[in-house]
Formats: structure tokens, sequence, C-alpha cells
């Protein structure tokens, strides 16, 4: 006699753990103000959101920089559009404390 779970009940309880994690960490995620490396990444991501340059720069001329990997440049960038869509348009300092920045934390839990 097989005394092992079915597969089935192994992978529901796997997604069940899963949901849980999830939903424990997004309680606590806050707006509290990022800075240093993430404010460099959110900066690149609104310039390439809004400028469509990934730059470093905080006015124009907007300069293109490698200085960070474009893949979580490209993801902030995508979560500010999706924001904009769904909240309005903001100005750039709303994504670095408040409510639209724990939206682009949101995605950490992806």
């Amino acid at each position: 006699m097989n005394s092992r779970p079915p597969q089935t009940a192994r992978w529901l309880a796997l997604c069940i753990l899963a949901l849980v994690l999830v939903a424990l960490w997004a309680r606590q995620i806050t707006g509290a103000p990022i800075e240093k490396d993430s404010a460099q990444l959110v900066r690149m991501a609104i310039n390439l959101e809004r400028h469509g340059v990934i730059s470093l720069e905080e006015a124009p001329p907007y300069t293109p920089t490698d200085y960070r990997e474009p893949i979580p440049v490209f993801a902030n960038a995508l979560g500010i559009k999706i924001t904009d869509g769904i909240l309005g348009a903001a100005p750039d300092d709303g994504y670095f404390s408040g409510e639209r920045v724990k939206f682009l934390k949101y995605q950490n839990l992806i």
C-alpha cells in the first residue's frame, strides 16, 4: 500500500502555501521612501517610460546609461505605465515614496 499523498494533493498544498506566503509578504510592503540603488533603478525606469531612454538624468538631455541591469528597469517601467494607467499620471517624485512606490515594490513578490 502506498502511503504517499497523491501528486495533486501535494501540488495543491504547495500552491496554498505559496499564496499564504505571498499574502503575508505583501502586507509588509510599505510606501517608505526608496533610496540609493533602488532610487537609481526607478529614475532609469521613469526615464524609459516617459522619455524612451534608460537614463539616470533628472532633466533633459536624457543621455543613455548602462549603469544598471536592463531587465529590472524594463519591469519597473512597465509597472509605472500600468500604475499611471490605473491611477493617472503623477510627477516623477511620486514614484520615490508613498502609494505609488508600493505598486512598484509589489512586483518583487513575483
